[in-house]
């Protein structure tokens, strides 16, 4: 059902586009949105739901309504993540100058602050410590986005499996759409990488960490 909490649009809603009054109201009222629009009824021949929530969109519900709507015994989670927190920036940044979050081919590059990037650091790496101390180990499973790029079949089987499914060959149409090094990406890399130079985040500076 894609992102539950995408800026623009609802998705699963009939009208796929709709009010900003309804989008308003869906952030003021998280349960009950996820009450109406995804725990209701589906056809028959759906068995299973899934859709997308971003660390903030979890931590953004209050204890008891994690308990009912996201901690229930009918409720896995895949928890996506990436090891390179400075490529996680990096796309940030691009994708919201050029107002596009879907497949892009560009020659944008950035700039970036020591400081904006350790506090990108510290806070990605503080939501999901809260994240983990949150969920139910035994109902999530932890898929990294390098591990997808380099075994993609592997990871789809481990997944599967997980979810109590008899593994099948899947596919995706998605495609890793930022294949550059992050040199080429950053404008002022080898400035930024001499600064952190001596810390635990200059080993997001490798390329064998993507």
């Amino acid at each position: 059902m894609g992102e539950v909490f995408n800026f623009n649009r609802i998705y699963g809603h009939p009208e796929g586009q709709v009010s900003p009054r309804l989008l308003a109201w869906r952030y003021q009222h998280p349960a009950d949105f996820l009450k109406r629009y995804i725990y209701r009824g589906f056809p028959e021949n759906i068995k299973a739901v899934g859709f997308k929530l971003f660390y903030s969109d979890v931590l953004n519900f209050t204890t008891k309504e994690l308990d009912n709507l996201l901690f229930r015994s009918d409720v896995y989670f895949i928890h996506l993540t990436r090891r390179n927190a400075l490529r996680v920036l990096c796309s940030f940044k691009i994708a919201s100058g050029l107002s596009t979050w879907g497949n892009r081919q560009t020659s944008e590059k950035v700039v970036l602050s020591k400081q904006e990037c350790s506090d990108f650091f510290e806070k990605s790496a503080a939501e999901k410590r809260k994240f983990n101390q949150l969920i139910d180990k035994e109902r999530c499973i932890t898929l990294a986005y390098e591990d997808l790029l380099d075994n993609f079949e592997e990871s789809l089987k481990e997944t599967q499996l997980f979810l109590g499914l008899d593994p099948e060959k899947l596919s995706s149409r998605h495609k890793q759409q930022e294949k550059r090094t992050l040199p080429d990406i950053i404008e002022n890399y080898d400035r930024l990488e001499a600064a952190f130079q001596g810390t635990d985040y200059h080993r997001y500076f490798s390329e064998n960490n993507r």
